[in-house]
């Protein structure tokens, strides 16, 4: 057996000796013809199917190579994986291209031709067949149910693991080739990288114990049938570290996913074996003819019937039985089980996600179906003088096909919606990237299709009560608030404590002027969630809309004891005080919101208003000051007034003008109604607790014949006065509350 292993291989050594030259060629020509399709790539966006998680929001990988983040890598699951080397290649494109997705995206092309390279080179030392390699090489480098796994950058774990993969085989073939410890540990390390990458390649030992049947000729089922056990036993031995590693990572791969398995209670295992057995056969479909691939073909869960179970079946077991039948063509035997078992990790016996097949699942199964074609290919017509030029035609034309359909397919790949779009349009009841598609429509504002998609979501998922309270929301934005209504209420029937359906249509009800039943319910989404800060400010948000100001900033006083940063908050406050008039307090929130978040557009916009209003303000005091003091009350009262009209709560000005209101003789300007408003405000903005201002009110209450209201408050004045020492202002009060209690108003030159 070993001299048969030895002449095949000094036989296949002496053809790639011949035709290294023409090797490097049409290497050069696939290369190129790849590169052809791919190219585009580098132009395109992330998708934000988990591309997002993966790189764009996971901080150990978009933030490069260091210490930390390579022990993460080797240490920790993310996002139901363990594949430290895939996150370290990722962390590299961070370092090198940042968050540039064009660079990602050509590194993975540089990996597919890489596989490709390493496919041509492995198969043609294995068999020295120069053709038949490279027609499988190019069947693998341009077919289009390969783009997923090159295009979408998430999907660096199928082109990294199939690199180590073909590495594993090549040194595999090195180790048959002359057998060594040195050769043997290369072997395995490689295989262990791989690993490492992605755990499908757990079946990659089965597939070395396939190469040692056909073409490696180091098993060979004519002779005694003693022998042959020997022989097997003995081959499995010598794979025997890799089998153990391939069990250890079957293990670490189980408890990785662990919480995306789905159990059996929502994935029957007659549904998952079904739907096993009619993927092989649609893979092969697809194969043939690559017409609607999409990002993900949802799971048949009412859908799969029998006759479509018995018919995949009966096809598989017909190409088994043929297979058999023709065992002296071993590559077929080799070709089929390689597809078979390849897909085995994959094919949803474990289900993991909701997806019943997927075009990544591929990339290295479909190796075997090529491997089979390319060899029978050339024992189709042997005899015929023209074969080699019909072979090679025919070659082209297919190879052409392919290309033209995979430069197509990876053109989907450029943005997110446009593959989303894409997808649902080959798909049916596609509900998971509806709801992708909407969240990306949603980002760029396009609130119609969002509206569209949703509903669309909707007639697949009827009792998702989150897209019913998400499609209510957005109706209501639109003033569609019948519909809107409708599917709050749905919402809230399908699960009564759903806090932001409760939020939602709080906001809704609120927009319709229905503001006691809108607080019910945004007071039912805070007791359901009362640490939730967002839901705090919409509140807050609806009831200074509502000018309901107090209850607002009560709101605004708990948020902020809950969450101290949050600075929309102050922002809010901010507002709140400005249209309270009270500008100084506005100034100092909105200043405090942009020092947390300086992103804020409306308080740095609303600040600078401010800040203009402020400046007009203090030049018009300027001018009411100098007329006062100069004793032209008209001019005075005119610019007082403007200075309040910019500042409504500027207190000397709040307090001077309601002291000449009430107590100039010129009658055309004394208004002691209008002074008391005046004044009232500026007590309320100290609190009651300022003498001069509270002296004002009384001079203005007893200048509308309000006595009683003027003796009280000036008593308090009075009190104020003598607390602070100021006996001089205490005594002058004192002659003023003896005038009230006689009901005779207070009349001194009106300048104060």
């Amino acid at each position: 057996m070993v001299k048969v292993a030895k002449k095949q291989t000094k036989k296949s050594s002496a053809l790639v000796g011949q035709s290294k030259g023409l090797f490097f060629v049409v290497a050069g020509l696939i290369v190129l013809a790849t590169l052809g399709v791919y190219w585009q790539v580098g132009n395109h966006e992330f998708v934000s199917f988990d591309v997002q998680e993966y790189i764009i929001e996971n901080p150990h990988v978009n933030s490069g190579v260091t210490i930390e983040n390579i022990k993460w890598a080797f240490t920790k699951n993310y996002s139901a994986n363990w594949h430290p080397l895939t996150w370290l290649s990722h962390m590299v494109d961070c370092e090198l291209f940042g968050l540039d997705a064009g660079g990602h995206h050509m590194v993975n092309v540089l990996f597919h031709l890489a596989n490709t390279a390493l496919l041509f080179w492995v198969l043609m030392r294995m068999t020295g067949a120069l053709w038949p390699s490279a027609f499988v090489a190019a069947l693998f480098a341009l077919h289009p149910l390969h783009v997923e796994s090159v295009a979408w950058i998430a999907e660096r774990k199928d082109v990294l693991s199939t690199f180590f993969w073909l590495l594993t085989m090549w040194a595999y073939l090195r180790y048959t080739e002359r057998k060594g410890t040195g050769r043997y540990l290369l072997v395995v390390l490689v295989f262990a990288l791989g690993l490492m990458a992605k755990q499908m390649l757990v079946t990659l030992p089965f597939v070395l114990l396939l190469l040692d049947y056909w073409p490696l000729a180091r098993l060979e089922f004519s002779r005694p049938i003693s022998k042959v056990k020997s022989n097997i036993f003995a081959l499995i031995l010598e794979k025997l570290p890799l089998f153990v590693l391939a069990g250890c990572a079957s293990v670490v791969t189980f408890f990785a996913q662990s919480g995306a398995i789905l159990t059996i209670s929502v994935a029957p295992i007659h549904l998952r074996a079904g739907n096993a057995v009619v993927s092989y056969v649609a893979y092969l479909s697809k194969m043939v003819w690559p017409g609607k691939l999409s990002l993900l073909y949802p799971f048949p869960w009412d859908s799969l019937k029998a006759w479509q179970i018995a018919g995949a079946a009966g096809l598989l077991v017909c190409i088994t039985g043929l297979v058999i039948g023709l065992r002296n063509r071993k590559w077929l035997t080799v070709g089929w089980l390689w597809y078979l078992g390849t897909l085995v990790p994959v094919i949803g016996i474990v289900k993991v996600g909701s997806q019943a097949m997927a075009d990544r699942y591929t990339y290295v199964p479909l190796i075997g179906i090529f491997i089979m074609i390319a060899w029978t290919a050339t024992e189709l017509i042997p005899k015929w003088r023209r074969r080699n030029l019909a072979l090679g035609v025919s070659a082209v034309v297919i190879l052409c096909g392919f290309s033209v359909r995979t430069w197509f397919q990876a053109g989907y790949w450029s943005d997110s919606v446009t593959l989303y779009k894409r997808s649902i349009s080959v798909t049916r009841d596609n509900h998971v990237l509806l709801a992708a598609l909407a969240e990306d429509l949603a980002k760029q504002n396009k609130t119609k299709e969002v509206i569209y998609c949703l509903s669309e979501y909707l007639q697949i998922r009827p009792y998702n009560f989150d897209a019913h309270a998400n499609l209510a929301s957005l109706l209501g934005a639109e003033g569609r608030f019948d519909e809107a209504t409708e599917h709050f209420e749905k919402a809230l029937e399908l699960d009564p404590n759903h806090v932001l359906g409760h939020e939602g249509f709080g906001v809704l009800l609120s927009r319709q002027g229905k503001h006691a039943e809108a607080v019910k319910h945004f007071k039912k989404a805070i007791n359901l969630s009362p640490d939730d800060v967002d839901i705090r400010h919409n509140f807050a948000l609806m009831l200074s809309e509502q000018k309901r100001y107090d209850e607002a900033i009560a709101t605004l006083s708990e948020l902020l004891r809950i969450e101290p940063d949050y600075a929309e908050a102050y922002s809010l406050f901010g507002f709140i005080y400005s249209k309270q008039g009270k500008v100084n307090k506005a100034i100092w929130h909105y200043e405090k919101a942009l020092q947390m978040d300086p992103t804020i557009s409306t308080a740095r916009a609303n600040i600078n208003k401010l800040l203009v209003k402020a400046e007009k303000a203090k030049v018009h005091y300027e001018r009411a000051a100098g007329f006062h003091t100069e004793g032209d009350f008209k001019q005075a009262v005119f610019h007082y007034r403007n200075v309040l009209a910019f500042s409504p709560d500027y207190l000397v000005a709040l307090n001077n003008l309601a002291w000449i209101l009430a107590t100039c003789e010129n009658e055309q300007l004394r208004n002691p109604v209008e002074a008391v408003g005046f004044a009232k405000r500026a007590c309320e903005l100290t609190s009651y607790k300022e003498a001069k201002m509270l002296d004002t009110l009384g001079v203005a209450y007893a200048a509308t014949g309000k006595f009683a209201e003027a003796v009280s408050i000036t008593e308090k004045a009075v009190e104020l006065a003598k607390a602070s020492g100021d006996d001089e202002f205490a005594n002058d009060l004192q002659r003023r509350l003896e005038l009230y209690k006689t009901d005779q108003p207070y009349r001194p030159p009106a300048k104060r």
